[in-house]
């Protein structure tokens, strides 16, 4: 009985980490944030009324979490950043990939895109990032390496 009892209690101690998030993918931002890990949450993020498919990028060196919610559409697919600091969108509109500001669907939330914080230059060298032949998981890998040059900090 005793081994049964410790049995199950090293299968729980290996499995349940692995309940609340997947790694999709871990790699360098080559930025102050440091390396970044790409995780797919278990839990639907409900954003303007939708539920969305919901993902975490968490930077080693600063400790910033951020969240992606992603809405996908008939023409396009929209990868919403939400950050404590501020928030933008990437859109894949099947031509390619690219930065855009967040809209009014969103300010309801609290969720809106601040000019202040970020840097613009940054802003309009990802207007146009890629291609629109890629997979979902690297574009959340063109995410975590681009979007820490938005934050005005890491000019």
């Amino acid at each position: 009985m005793k081994r049964v009892i410790i049995a199950a209690v090293l299968i729980f101690a290996v499995v349940a980490p692995s309940f609340g998030k997947r790694l999709l993918a871990k790699g360098e931002s080559n930025t102050a944030y440091g390396r970044y890990s790409i995780e797919e949450l278990s839990e639907p993020i409900l954003l303007a009324g939708k539920e969305m498919k919901a993902y975490s990028i968490t930077y080693d060196k600063t400790g910033t979490e951020i969240k992606i919610a992603v809405d996908r559409k008939r023409n396009e697919t929209v990868y919403y950043v939400l950050s404590p600091e501020f928030s933008v969108k990437y859109v894949n509109n099947r031509k390619y990939f690219g930065i855009g500001m967040t809209g009014k669907e969103l300010e309801k939330e609290g969720y809106v895109t601040k000019n202040e914080k970020m840097n613009m230059h940054q802003y309009f060298h990802q207007k146009v990032m890629a291609d629109a032949t890629r997979t979902p998981t690297d574009y959340l890998e063109l995410i975590a390496s681009y979007f820490p040059l938005l934050c005005c900090e890491t000019k």
